[in-house]
């Protein structure tokens, strides 16, 4: 009975250490390294006003404790991802699975965890790559969307995790996960440009979407990277689009959309002028995609510019036009689902605090989960819990409606799953 306890005990710890972190994972290490700096600046303190030492001994004092405490402080850095991810695990198998933290105190009971010996940032990508491997498509897909986060965890051990998703293929959907593991280059720009430039060529079976997401990359670069680079990447995209079959119009279509991008940065009134005729109009299929997916460049610091009472520079009633015609029931899916991305449901979720905007916010959001596209309606959804932190009635409405509506079964068994977490928080109205 004592080693069952003991081993609940743990149980608990592991809990309430999960909580703590889980609470603070942005800046606990800077919380304790602030904590331990700022006592021993206290004691030299003091030291000075009782006389026991000198003022420039107790500066050498204490720059000699942070030259010390650096290395430490380094360590505790390069360890905190390795916590958050055993707090987060502890936290799933606590929540989640009976089954699975009974096999955890299995091992704790038997006291074997000396004898595991494992690193829990490479067991956990081991398991993301495996599920690129072996894992359905949907699965796929939310590795492809997590990526920024898997960057931030460990640079470095998400490069294969890129290498297995960016030639990535699905008979029904395409080279869709080839396209997002371009996408989430965005966020590693100026980190690891070499990993960014070795994945910007065309493949055999990439798609025209995901060769503009890499031109957009590439806009996104120019500031870091020398215009010879980009000039001979556009180059190297133009001749593996001839290489795989491409046609000349549609390789001038790419030159068309580079020299949109470029009036963006130097003559923004003329790119709204531009991309407003595209949105009005049926202009070409490529074209309408890109303007969807691009629109927030008219914005300056687009999505966050709209938490601004007052923002001249970002006007959220022509991104919300914009937004409301590319989601025309007559538009082609792939124009209505960059509407659905992360960076464009981010500025939705700003405005439904805005009571000037909240209603086309909302309507907009609606449409998206209730598109025919199962993608649109699947991405939208992966912001729910976004949407619940602001408008919990509004979230649940959208949960509920899925769940009675809902033919995707992954989708629907997301949102069953979603009620019942939330249920022990709020209860969801009809």
């Amino acid at each position: 009975m004592k080693i069952l306890r003991r081993a609940i005990s743990k149980v608990r710890i592991l809990k309430e250490l999960n909580t703590i972190l889980l609470k603070r994972r942005d800046n606990i290490v800077d919380i304790i390294g602030f904590i331990i700096c700022a006592s021993t600046l206290l004691v030299g303190i003091i030291l000075l006003i009782l006389g026991i030492i000198k003022p420039l001994d107790a500066f050498l004092l204490f720059s000699a404790f942070l030259v010390g405490f650096l290395p430490i402080y380094i360590y505790l850095l390069k360890k905190r991802d390795q916590t958050l991810l055993i707090c987060f695990t502890s936290r799933y198998l606590m929540e989640k699975d009976e089954s699975k933290l009974d096999d955890l105190l299995g091992i704790l009971i038997a006291g074997k965890t000396e004898r595991l010996k494992l690193d829990p940032v490479d067991e956990f990508f081991k398991s993301i790559e495996n599920l690129c491997e072996t894992g359905d498509v949907e699965m796929r897909r939310r590795v492809a969307e997590a990526l920024p986060a898997l960057y931030q965890i460990n640079l470095v051990r998400s490069k294969e995790t890129v290498s297995l998703l960016r030639n990535d293929w699905d008979d029904k959907w395409k080279a869709d996960n080839r396209r997002r593991t371009i996408e989430s280059f965005n966020y590693i720009i100026g980190k690891d440009n070499n990993l960014i430039l070795d994945n910007i060529n065309v493949i055999e079976k990439d798609e025209f979407i995901t060769i503009i997401a890499m031109v957009e990359i590439l806009h996104f670069m120019e500031s870091i990277i020398s215009k010879k680079t980009i000039k001979n990447k556009l180059e190297k995209l133009k001749t593996g689009m001839d290489k795989i079959g491409y046609s000349q119009a549609e390789i001038n279509h790419l030159m068309k959309i580079w020299s949109i991008l470029e009036l963006t940065k130097e003559y923004p009134s003329s790119a709204i002028t531009e991309f407003t005729l595209i949105s009005q109009k049926k202009h070409d299929l490529y074209l309408q995609i890109f303007a969807a997916r691009n629109f927030r460049l008219l914005c300056t610091g687009y999505p966050k510019c709209f938490e601004k009472s007052h923002c001249l520079s970002a006007l959220p009633e022509r991104s919300l036009g914009f937004m409301e015609n590319f989601l025309r029931e007559d538009n082609h899916r792939n124009v209505r689902r960059p509407i659905a991305r992360e960076c464009s449901l981010e500025c939705l979720i700003i405005l439904l605090k805005n009571h000037n905007h909240r209603s086309r916010a909302k309507e907009i959001i609606w449409k998206l989960i209730n598109d025919n596209d199962d993608i649109i309606r699947i991405t939208a959804f992966d912001k729910i819990d976004n949407i619940l932190d602001v408008d919990k009635e509004f979230g649940c409405r959208i949960i509920e409606h899925l769940v009675k509506n809902e033919k995707n079964e992954k989708l629907s068994n997301r949102a069953k799953r979603m009620l019942i977490r939330y249920d022990t928080s709020f209860k969801c109205d009809g």
